[in-house]
């Protein structure tokens, strides 16, 4: 992954500025600060397990990689790993905000109440914690980027996906409403909503630190025939697109959503 960014110009993205990378132990989390790391950035590694967030920031780069061990929706939690973020670099530049779970493939009927208060919890809780937490840095600072990672679900209707697709157009929506009131503090917020991709995804009752399981296709969702660039996405096809929206190549770029999936919404 790292191999793909090194030599790049990324203004923004250097030596001197930092990230906190939610979901960091995560598929698309993980490659994000590896990529991140590797332009010379400190990141900041956030996951609910503690074991888990020192062996990826261990594995990263033990100088530059700071472990963050935090529930995205205890508003306590978060706010004392921004603050620690702060107190090692000196900074908080950017929030790639990858930190989710689904209810895995289960249609209407099985829904538990369970899967619906820990996807909502989790997905849109969390996710309005996280930008309250690091939004005052970044205003005091005068500038900052937060790249929400949504998904495909929020712009098309999967069976098996009702709770999950219902959060990730909450997210959408809420980077919308997050750029309007950030803008003036020059502040930018976009997301990046992948397609369909072979990593793996967090289910509701899966233990922190437990490794996350492959994710299945639901009836909704396209098989590679379908996809017009026939194949499914791989992390570096994800990783660029979020460099880029936490990048200044995108200074003037808010309250968007760049749909990453090969093509496959324009054939809804």
């Amino acid at each position: 992954m790292t191999e793909n960014v090194q030599g790049l110009a990324l203004p923004g993205l250097a030596k001197g500025t930092t990230a906190m990378i939610t979901g960091g132990t995560g598929a698309i989390g993980r490659a994000v600060a590896e990529a991140m790391a590797s332009l010379g950035m400190a990141v900041g590694v956030l996951g609910r397990s503690e074991q888990r967030v020192q062996q990826v920031a261990a594995e990263i780069d033990p100088v530059s990689a700071m472990p963050l061990v935090a529930d995205v929706s205890d508003t306590a939690a978060v706010e004392k790993t921004a603050a620690a973020m702060v107190d090692r670099f000196g900074s908080l530049d950017v929030l790639v905000h990858a930190a989710a779970v689904s209810e895995g493939a289960v249609g209407l009927a099985d829904i538990t109440d369970q899967q619906i208060d820990e996807v909502l919890r989790i997905n849109v809780r969390g996710s309005l914690v996280v930008a309250r937490a690091v939004a005052p840095v970044m205003m005091r600072q005068g500038r900052g980027r937060i790249v929400n990672v949504a998904s495909v679900a929020a712009h098309q209707a999967m069976p098996g996906r009702v709770i999950y697709g219902t959060s990730k157009a909450a997210l959408v929506h809420l980077t919308r409403q997050l750029a309007a009131e950030l803008g003036p503090y020059g502040i930018t917020v976009n997301s990046m909503s992948p397609g369909q991709t072979p990593s793996h995804i967090t289910l509701v009752g899966d233990a922190p630190g437990a490794i996350p399981q492959e994710k299945t296709l639901t009836p909704g969702e396209a098989g590679v025939e379908r996809i017009p660039l026939r194949r499914r996405g791989q992390l570096e096809d994800f990783v660029g697109p979020i460099l880029f929206l936490a990048s200044d190549l995108a200074a003037y770029v808010t309250g968007a959503d760049l749909s990453v999936e090969g093509g496959t919404l324009i054939l809804r």
